[in-house]
């Protein structure tokens, strides 16, 4: 009788199936970015119901470093510019503040993590954002979900992200 290998010592074409593996998603991921850029040319849906455990979120406290009217214009033409223009796995941006406080609130989901890194690059050269960068410092961020090595390496450089929960136990999402 012929005895199948564990699929973890399994050798397919030369290489091992952690590698295929790795080599399938990367190519799901770059096949899932262009379908989701086609339907949101078409104007359809981009985060394409990806399961909620695979969504990113980033809870952010961010000190006011000048008046709260010069944010608050200056993050709505930031949050018009996103919902406008930016990656379609940015799924949820939402900024919150209290009268008279120092400090807002920003809640930042990503239906797809692994197109952080684009949206990263593509708003660090969009006058809204460095005018954005001009009134507020980041104090405090909380991740939330399993960001991709290179984001991750990116956030931790404002050596402000104070937990980290990368593993999705139960929850859903729902659409109004």
């Amino acid at each position: 009788m012929d005895e199948t290998p564990p699929l973890d010592t399994l050798v397919v074409a030369g290489g091992d199936v952690d590698a295929l593996l790795k080599q399938a998603r990367s190519t799901a991921d770059q096949v899932t970015t262009v379908v989701e850029g086609v339907m949101r040319v078409l104007g359809r849906s981009g985060d394409m119901k990806r399961p909620v455990s695979e969504r990113v979120t980033l809870v952010e406290v961010l000190e006011l470093t000048g008046p709260f009217e010069t944010f608050a214009a200056t993050v709505q033409a930031a949050a018009r510019r996103l919902e406008a223009e930016g990656v379609s796995g940015l799924a949820r941006v939402q900024f919150y503040a209290t009268p008279g406080s120092s400090e807002v609130g920003a809640i930042i989901t990503f239906a797809a993590p692994s197109q952080i890194m684009d949206h990263i690059r593509m708003i660090s050269d969009w006058p809204e954002f460095k005018a954005l960068l001009g009134v507020v410092k980041p104090v405090d961020v909380q991740l939330y979900g399993r960001l991709g090595e290179e984001a991750l390496a990116w956030v931790r450089k404002m050596n402000v992200v104070s937990k980290t929960f990368e593993r999705h136990v139960a929850g859903f999402v729902r659409s109004p």
